[in-house]
């Protein structure tokens, strides 16, 4: 894991308060440690508050962006009681509720932070890893040892294996439907219905419900009330109560991954968009599927932790090792992959010097990227041979985009090497 070094008298006395001065802004933007106050590249959540700011958390620290600036938290500079955190919700107050690795869970007022653990109160367990506020005003909490729910006061009430009909202790994601029915993914135990907060039913694969995986790593509804959730090795299933299921796999369907790790649904645009961990980011518009991924877009991570919607329609993603995504589709006009354009060649590819590029018709301009979405060199291109010198240029992954004279663009993935 990387930590960011940063001078302990700095730490003690300061939130770090960055602003950032952003180039126009493209389809893809990557935020990382190295080219941004992003404390880690690891990023397990993303929520975003009613200011439209970024509450983005990582496996060493809590960073807020507010598209321009960046504050961030550390159990040095704050009364966060942990670095590592995994998951944040908001109650109607606008406060943060936060959980961790192993610093149970916080509330952030934006001045005061108040820490609840096994020791101070009921919560079953320090490691937090689902928050959600229900439609009456109370907190539920998902724990690698079961269930709480919290009047955010002082009242607790708890579900584990103990003392209902949980199969497992490890709870992996809450969904609070709009007639405030929870639905509770779990690692392994099923899929867990709750109705006037009293467990209703558990499905499972063993109970012959029809559920197709017993691991509910994200869960999202859509404006039909179909709860959809993400498997890590199973695909994408819809759960529509007595009416059944919906179940999407590679073997039956175009869903390009099975393993899947995060799932939103854009009511907007009617759009539910999936996080794989291991073929980027999935759309899945109607029946269609769609996928970005590191070979044939500008999406630096095929690893997809988190991922949310903001309310311009943009999509932010956690990365397991490339820090945070953010994904405006509406940028990305007339794009197409490279290997589209039969008239165009660019070689050698890995290359470790010079890039060729030939083109059979009339393009206007050739423009490269770095990974966070740069432009690191950009020229007027014609009918022939055009070459790049690359030689001087860092080892390193790089898209390359032909701008052809109808307004087209083209990409290609390119790997620079020593």
């Amino acid at each position: 894991m990387m930590i960011k070094k940063i001078q302990p008298i700095t730490v003690l006395l300061l939130v770090l308060v960055v602003n950032v001065n952003c180039l126009a802004q493209t389809a893809w933007t990557n935020y990382s440690f190295t080219n941004s106050p992003l404390p880690e590249n690891s990023v397990r959540c993303i929520e975003i508050d009613a200011l439209n700011r970024k509450w983005i958390g990582t496996d060493y620290g809590l960073a807020i962006f507010d598209d321009v600036n960046w504050t961030v938290y550390f159990t040095t500079n704050s009364g966060l009681p942990d670095n590592a955190i995994r998951a944040i919700t908001f109650d109607s107050n606008n406060n943060a509720w936060i959980g961790t690795l192993s610093g149970g869970l916080t509330k952030f007022d934006g001045t005061n932070w108040t820490t609840y653990n096994t020791s101070n109160s009921s919560l079953p367990a320090n490691y937090v890893k689902a928050l959600e506020v229900d439609t009456t005003g109370f907190l539920w909490i998902g724990t690698q040892n079961g269930i709480a729910k919290f009047d955010m006061i002082s009242n607790w009430v708890t579900f584990t294996p103990a003392n209902s009909i949980l199969i497992t202790a490890n709870i992996a994601s809450i969904h609070v439907r709009t007639n405030n029915q929870k639905i509770i993914g779990t690692l392994n135990g099923g899929l867990i219905i709750f109705a006037n907060d009293t467990i209703k039913d558990v499905l499972t694969i063993a109970n012959g419900s029809g559920i197709p995986d017993n691991t509910q790593l994200d869960l999202a509804e859509d404006s039909l009330g179909n709860v959809w959730f993400a498997t890590a090795a199973d695909g994408l299933a819809a759960y529509r109560g007595q009416f059944g299921w919906f179940w999407y796999h590679p073997g039956i369907s175009t869903i390009p991954s099975p393993n899947l790790s995060a799932v939103h649904f854009n009511d907007t645009e009617s759009i539910l968009w999936i996080g794989s961990i291991d073929n980027g980011l999935i759309k899945k518009t109607g029946a269609s599927f769609s996928a970005y991924t590191t070979s044939n877009s500008l999406i630096p991570d095929n690893h997809i932790q988190s991922l949310t919607v903001d309310n311009s329609n943009v999509v932010w993603m956690g990365t397991a090792s490339n820090g945070v995504v953010r994904f405006d589709e509406t940028l990305l006009s007339s794009t197409h992959s490279i290997n589209n354009a039969g008239s165009i060649l660019l070689y050698p590819n890995p290359t470790t010097g010079d890039l060729f590029f030939k083109a059979e018709e009339t393009f206007t301009a050739i423009k490269i990227y770095d990974v966070s979405g740069r432009i690191v060199y950009s020229k007027q291109t014609s009918v022939g041979n055009n070459k790049i010198d690359l030689s001087e240029w860092d080892c390193g992954v790089f898209f390359v985009e032909v701008v052809a004279k109808s307004g087209e663009s083209y990409f290609e993935r390119i790997v620079k090497l020593d």
